[in-house]
């Protein structure tokens, strides 16, 4: 028997699915085309996930691939529309990542004398992974891309920042506006 168990967040189901293996299907005289048993345990809240849960790894938080190099984790959902390669964007972002420790900030528009960070979307003016994750964001949207070193500074870094070669970069993103 193989069980297969998983968490669908924005479902707030907990899904559990038994299939005969290939050994027991060998071993059985049932008919091979039995339809997978699946038990679904609906959560109320994401709350009654515990920190015990999370610390032994039992229930993991996914960072979903929406790019080869990108995963992003949804925050807070947005209600506006989505850019379009060459639109103007508008974004608060906190970028996470100094000296290769994705807990040490490296830059914020939130910090003190900063201000909302704007850019054409789609053209190559920024890291690849901002190019192609918040085009998939919409006006409103809180998400945390995490950007594989091809998608953020790659071999070269950003010395200036405190960022090393080849790091991974985790990006803190909420769209403020599209034009």
């Amino acid at each position: 028997m193989v069980i297969i168990s998983y968490y669908v967040p924005n479902e707030k189901v907990h899904v559990t699915s038994t299939c005969p293996s290939i050994e027991d299907s060998r071993n059985s005289s049932k008919s091979q085309t039995q339809p997978a048993q699946h038990t679904f345990h609906t959560l109320n809240t994401l709350s009654q996930i515990t920190a015990a849960d999370r610390e032994k790894n039992t229930i993991k938080r996914p960072w979903p691939v929406i790019a080869m190099g990108i995963d992003k984790e949804l925050l807070r959902a947005g209600t506006g529309p989505k850019p379009v390669p060459g639109q103007t964007v508008t974004v608060h972002c906190t970028g996470f990542g100094k000296n290769g420790d994705l807990t040490k900030t490296f830059w914020s528009t939130k910090d003190p004398g900063q201000k909302p960070f704007t850019f054409q979307i789609g053209q190559g003016k920024v890291i690849k992974g901002w190019d192609e994750g918040v085009l998939g964001m919409q006006v409103g949207e809180v998400a945390r891309l995490r950007c594989s070193p091809d998608y953020a500074y790659g071999p070269s870094g950003f010395a200036a920042w405190g960022i090393q070669p080849n790091s991974v970069l985790v990006f803190e993103i909420e769209v403020l506006n599209v034009e």
